[in-house]
């Protein structure tokens, strides 16, 4: 596997693209853990670091995604994938 994705290489070509993640941020790490679940065990580390480069909630300045799409049916998926967390902050 190569250490660079083909998003990072798309940028390195066009830094002017805009790469933007098709969900709420807040399932990202959700996804991450599913991915790395589901490769390779010898692909997972460098898997790993290029999801970290793809965004980072601790440095969002210094990734590769400059926006996020939050539509109707993508909210509602975040809802009902964290519906503990959500059902205790409406609760409080």
């Amino acid at each position: 596997m190569e250490k660079k994705n083909v998003l990072e290489r798309l940028a390195e070509i066009n830094p002017q693209a805009e790469i933007w993640w098709d969900s709420s941020p807040l399932i990202y790490q959700s996804w991450v853990e599913e991915m790395l679940k589901e490769a390779k065990e010898e692909d997972r580390e460098i898997m790993k670091k290029q999801f970290t480069r793809l965004y980072n909630p601790d440095k969002p300045e210094e990734t590769l995604f400059r926006g996020v799409t939050t539509n109707p049916p993508l909210c509602l998926n975040v809802f009902k994938t964290h519906g503990d967390y959500w059902a205790e902050f409406v609760d409080g």
